[in-house]
């Protein structure tokens, strides 16, 4: 527990807890450079340094780092930086550090997650904002040939499906994406294997969140549907009783 926050009226005590000490040297900024090795050595060589278990998925033990400039920065947020190049998460756990893919459905030993259903029920309160904005149909990311001097690019995109709508609803277009949405990396890195490694990594988490939000759009249609038609059922049900003429008994 490392943060308290009391808020009122109404009274509300807020308690946060995190599953690593970061009042301790994890917080430290460092001068390091990471030259030839894998991402096995770089996760293994900072966990050591705080008495962690190192877990990293198999896909992304073996990965190669050319070099990699740690300046100025805690091992922690170089981690983060470095999964988020490779299209992967990092995180601190039960005394472990994770480096693993993220949506497969697996834990980082390989083991299959149980499914678990939510529904409507299960919580007191949702959310749902879609944008066209945030849709992209690919990345760009551009690196430096040393050859010939120039800045060239690489590029990531989705196939389109060209299908025409059923329909003048516009229902389902607002996950599309524009032609020309493209994600362009800042950094320009200096191989096109870095590169495009980092363009199908952003690229593949681009598609984890489009499809978080179809999953969460179609869920929400559902609902109010579902929500709509009980509530022209009850108040059907509830205007024939009103209407509906009393039956008295006939008099012989």
């Amino acid at each position: 527990m490392d943060e308290v926050a009391h808020n009122g009226p109404t009274d509300r005590l807020s308690i946060t807890a995190k599953s690593a000490d970061f009042r301790d040297d994890i917080n430290v900024k460092r001068e390091y450079n990471w030259h030839n090795c894998t991402v096995s050595y770089v996760v293994s060589a900072i966990a050591g340094r705080y008495n962690l278990t190192p877990a990293i998925s198999t896909e992304l033990a073996n990965l190669e780092i050319d070099h990699a400039d740690q300046t100025q920065e805690s091992d922690i947020s170089f981690l983060t930086r470095m999964a988020e190049m490779l299209g992967a998460s990092t995180t601190i756990k039960n005394g472990m550090l994770l480096f693993f893919t993220p949506g497969t459905g697996r834990t980082v030993s390989g083991r299959v997650l149980p499914s678990v259903m939510i529904t409507r029920a299960s919580g007191d309160s949702h959310s749902l904002r879609v944008a066209d904005r945030d849709v992209y149909t690919g990345v760009e990311a551009y690196w430096l040939d040393l050859n010939f001097g120039k800045k060239r690019k690489t590029r990531v995109r989705g196939q389109r499906k060209n299908t025409a709508p059923k329909s003048s609803s516009r229902e389902g277009h607002y996950l599309n994406g524009a032609e020309g949405n493209v994600y362009v990396m800042r950094q320009t890195f200096k191989t096109e294997l870095a590169a495009k490694r980092v363009a199908v990594a952003k690229w593949q988490s681009l598609k984890r969140v489009r499809q978080n939000s179809a999953c969460s759009w179609r869920a929400a249609v559902q609902n109010f549907t579902r929500s709509c038609t009980r509530s022209c059922t009850a108040s059907r049900q509830t205007l024939m009783r009103v209407t509906r003429p009393s039956q008295r008994p006939r008099t012989p």
